[in-house]
C-alpha cells in the first residue's frame, strides 16, 4: 500500500478516464497504468492475458494486473485499526512509513467473533 499524497494526486489523469463497459467502473490514468478511485487499487497494464497472472483482469478490452493500493494516511490508519493494529508512529516525511503493533486492548473473545 502506498500513500495517496499530493505527489501521487498529481499523477492522476482524470481527463484520461476509462470506463469499463462490462463492470461500469471508471478508472483514471495513472502514468502508464490505471487506478480505481473507489478502492485506490492501481493496475499495471499487461501486453496480453497470461495464466501466470491469475489476478489479472480485463478493463476496457485490455489486460491489467493489480499491483498496489493508494490510500490517504487517515484511511491507512483506519484500515490497520480495523485489522486490530495500533499505529505507534508515522514517519513525518512519508506517512506510509509507520510502526504498528497488534492492538491488545481487545479481549481474545472479541477477536474470535468476526461479527464484532
Amino acid at each position: 500500500t502506498a500513500i495517496m499524497d499530493a505527489e501521487h494526486e498529481r499523477r492522476l489523469e482524470r481527463d484520461a478516464a476509462v470506463r469499463d463497459v462490462a463492470s461500469g467502473e471508471i478508472f483514471y490514468g495513472y502514468g502508464d497504468d490505471l487506478i480505481e478511485p473507489a478502492t485506490g487499487v492501481a493496475y499495471r497494464r499487461l501486453s496480453r492475458k497470461s495464466d501466470d497472472f491469475p489476478d489479472a483482469r480485463q478493463i476496457a478490452g485490455r489486460w491489467y494486473l493489480p499491483n498496489r493500493r493508494h490510500l490517504r494516511p487517515d484511511e491507512l490508519v483506519a484500515e490497520l485499526a480495523r485489522a486490530h493494529f495500533r499505529v505507534l508512529w508515522q514517519f513525518p516525511d512519508h506517512l506510509g512509513s509507520l510502526v504498528c503493533v497488534p492492538d491488545e486492548t481487545e479481549s481474545a473473545d472479541d477477536r474470535a467473533d468476526p461479527a464484532q
